[in-house]
């Protein structure tokens, strides 16, 4: 049996190289254990002790002490020399501590927030005196182990207190566990060298290779300075499984916040594709905002060519990632193709800011717009509307009054003597604006003239209802197809009615995000606006509105046969083109006190609103987009198709498909539904499963035998920067599995005192030196048993 008791003879503190100590101990051989020497060390003591106390009571107290020790140093030294005890030595290094220094991406991060302190903020001053810039991750694990700071009460730098009394490992672990060359510099300058440049994530794997690479002499403990953040490999529960058969604790120490980092994204852009000079163009889309804060975040909108900002404002996201609607509006200055960005302002800390901005190319027309406005006599709301369109140099206006005379139409080169009779002359027109007419008065052919001008050539159609005619008197003809109101019964229904004490028509919620009924670019209130203009008598009763369309103005008081308020001003597409319908003529009242101010910039804006449509039919090619070039992998990808007006599909009417070609040399074939409120519009979601480049194509219907397509690339996960929160339940689950402990990295300097208590890792064993035949041995023997036959001889105890 061998009892080895280690004695440390000298120990030399030294981080460039091992420390040496040598150990001395006993060995001896006794063919019991331990415990069972002790015991019969007890019994001689007592048998010795009883003897002693048997002498004859002459002899005294002190002499038999005396006596009673000399006996037992004979018997003890006797039992020395029978257990053979020998004196060994050997060579001793310090224990092996390894450091595992996480450098992936993920370390770049800098978790300072405004008015908040950072993780590792306690590292502050060391970080500053080191010189070593921003608080990134890697640069406060650096600080925390080159840094001065209190350990053990006195200030010293970490890493000289650890390598007093351990032999250091130092290993980069992002990609793989890569020791730190230490070979043409200190450990402290390979230490502060060392770069976040990983581009995964494999601490798991790399935990692995360490333990491996320790196998003849397992270290003491596994001291991992990480974000805990996996992105491959080898889990950290499979590496603390590894160090646990091994017998290694793994000390974790937390570097970095466990909060989401902050993050803004804008989503689904929508606007109009073809606009005309001076419109107020609307661009509308979602901000997505995660860990984003309180404070309201600045929403721009710009112009790609040059930079300018044409809108801005403040909008304020949700942190619980749910979309708000951002809404810009603005004025385009020049013609021709243009190209605008939206964008958000980042976050403070934002490490993600290529989701902040969206592109959206249009395209702004110059050339006057076409309007046929038709009555059947000169009322208010027909002369003011004449004299404003006249004097707008962007529309050029002709105008039908079937009651007029004759001769009328020869004083004014803009009189037409009737209503155009072809459907190519109609076709002509952009816009038209029907009053309060007379159907007797029109050609035979007006009807369907109109229906092909709105729902094939794209053309907008604007009907005001009169105290006559209209809607009362086309109530059973096809023209009601086109109105967004069910008329009902004329003689009940669809009478206009006069109401004495007037009324201010009240803007919907869809009205007040529709940019033609903005009366004014500087009031942030629409609907207040419209609160305050003068009010109107009179309303048009129908039955309700149609299916699909928009109220965007309705009647405070007045409902429909459904209980819903009366829509004064309705909109709704019908086929490529829309039509507006007012259910009233009184807009000239907006006069009173203000001039032309509010009815000309409600006219105009609405008429270039619907003559956009025709525009855009008129790009026969027809148009397929998705919302980004450039996706990444599980996202989803927003497909929008716009069909010229008349495209039709094999497959049936409002068929419309599209091929998908994958990165695998795969198809997939999608339909595609229409979009709510845009007739030539249709909409898909693709799921962006594989990485590579797509390539969708429109398949039906032909568009003037072209195959409109469109190209994005997908792109693996963000890996490192997908996720930056500090894993700190893999940490922890870690460190306890293999009995050991979770530190943040602002108590580094408790690390000390959770490390196992060093000891020696044997390196060479010394010839080992017997005791119990030695001649000093012999020596004490023969005195001491001299020594008691003398006491005993002169006391006459013999």
């Amino acid at each position: 049996m061998n009892f080895l008791t280690p004695w440390p003879v000298f120990a030399q503190a030294d981080i460039s190289a091992d420390a040496v100590r040598t150990t001395w101990g006993l060995q001896y051989g006794w063919p019991w254990p331990p415990w069972l020497t002790l015991l019969a060390a007890l019994f001689a003591v007592a048998v010795v002790a009883w003897c002693y106390a048997k002498e004859s009571p002459s002899v005294s107290p002190v002499l038999r002490i005396l006596l009673a020790v000399v006996r037992l140093g004979v018997v003890a030294l006797l039992a020395l020399m029978l257990s053979g005890l020998t004196l060994t030595r050997a060579r001793t290094g310090k224990p092996t501590l390894c450091l595992l220094v996480d450098d992936s991406g993920s370390m770049s991060v800098s978790d300072q927030s405004p008015g908040e302190a950072s993780p590792g903020g306690a590292l502050t001053a060391p970080l500053a005196e080191l010189g070593l810039g921003e608080p990134t991750r890697l640069n406060l694990v650096k600080a925390a182990l080159l840094g001065d700071a209190v350990l053990d009460g006195e200030q010293r730098p970490a890493i000289d207190a650890l390598a007093e009394d351990y032999s250091l490992e130092v290993y980069r672990v992002a990609v793989e566990a890569t020791p730190l060359d230490t070979a043409d510099e200190s450990l402290f300058a390979a230490i502060n060298g060392s770069v976040a440049d990983g581009t995964e994530s494999r601490i798991g794997t790399a935990v692995e290779q360490v333990i491996d690479m320790n196998r003849s002499a397992p270290p003491s403990a596994l001291v991992l300075l990480s974000d805990g953040r996996r992105t491959s490999g080898a889990s950290l529960t499979d590496a603390a499984t590894t160090a646990r058969r091994r017998g290694v604790p793994l000390i974790a120490v937390g570097v970095g916040r466990d909060q989401p980092s902050p993050d803004l994204a804008l989503r689904d852009l929508l606007a109009d594709d073809v606009v005309f000079l001076e419109d107020q163009v609307q661009v509308e889309a979602k901000l997505v905002g995660e860990a984003a804060g309180s404070e309201p975040i600045d929403v721009r909108l710009v112009d790609a060519a040059d930079g300018r900002v044409l809108a801005s404002d403040r909008f304020s996201p949700r942190n619980d990632a749910e979309p708000v609607d951002v809404s810009l509006t603005f004025r385009p200055a020049r013609a021709g193709p243009m190209e605008v960005i939206l964008e958000a302002t980042p976050l403070a800390g934002e490490l993600r800011t290529d989701n902040n901005r969206l592109r959206h190319r249009l395209s702004v027309r110059e050339q006057q717009i076409r309007v046929l406005l038709v009555s059947s006599a000169p009322s208010y709301e027909y002369r003011f509307l004449r004299n404003l369109l006249q004097r707008d140099p962007a529309i050029k206006l002709d105008t039908v009054l079937q009651e007029a005379d004759p001769e009328y139409a020869a004083t004014d080169s803009s009189v037409l003597p009737g209503f155009p009779v072809g459907a190519d002359d109609l076709a002509e027109y952009d816009v038209v604006i029907l009053g309060d007419v007379n159907p007797d008065w029109l050609p035979p052919t007006a009807f369907d003239n109109l229906e092909r001008f709105v729902t094939e050539t794209g053309g907008g159609l604007a009907v005001i209802s009169g105290p006559r005619f209209m809607p009362a008197a086309f109530t059973h003809t096809e023209f009601a197809r086109l109105l967004p109101v069910e008329l009902g019964d004329a003689s009940r229904d669809a009478a206009t009615v006069t109401d004495p004490a007037g009324y201010t028509s009240r803007l919907t919620l869809l009205g007040e995000n529709t940019p033609f009924m903005r009366l004014s670019s500087r009031d942030n209130s629409p609907a207040a606006l419209w609160d305050r203009l003068p009010p109107m008598f009179a309303a048009t009763n129908y039955r309700r509105l149609k299916p699909a369309s928009r109220s965007l103005a309705e009647h405070p008081t007045r409902v429909d046969e459904t209980g819903k308020p009366l829509s004064v001003i309705a909109l709704h597409y019908a086929g490529a083109g829309q039509v507006l319908f007012h259910g009233t003529d009184e807009t000239w009242r907006w006069r009173y006190r203000t001039g032309d101010v509010y009815m000309t910039r409600y006219w105009v804006q609405a008429i270039r609103h619907l003559a956009r449509t025709k525009y855009e039919a008129q790009n026969g090619r027809g148009e397929l987009r998705v919302d980004r070039p450039t996706y990444q992998q599980g996202e989803t990808v927003t497909l929008d198709v716009r069909l010229p007006a008349g495209a039709s599909s094999a497959e049936g009417p409002g068929r419309v498909t599209a091929v998908i070609e994958k990165p695998s040399g795969e198809t997939e074939r999608v339909e595609l539904a229409a979009s709510p409120g845009r007739a030539t519009h249709f909409e898909a979601t693709l799921d962006a499963d594989q990485a590579g480049e797509y390539r969708v194509r429109l398949a039906s219907p032909l568009v003037d035998s072209q195959l409109p397509s469109v190209s994005f690339s997908v792109t693996l996960p963000a890996g490192e920067m997908g996720d930056t929160r500090m894993d700190a339940a893999a940490l922890h689950a870690a460190a306890e599995l293999t009995s050991g402990t979770f530190l943040p990295l602002d108590e580094f300097h408790h690390l000390a005192n959770v490390l196992p208590p060093p000891q020696g890792v044997p390196i060479e064993t010394l010839p080992p030196q017997p005791l119990w035949n030695r001649w000093p041995v012999l020596l004490l023997l023969v005195g001491l048993l001299t020594l008691e036959w003398l006491l005993r001889q002169c006391n006459h105890m013999l």
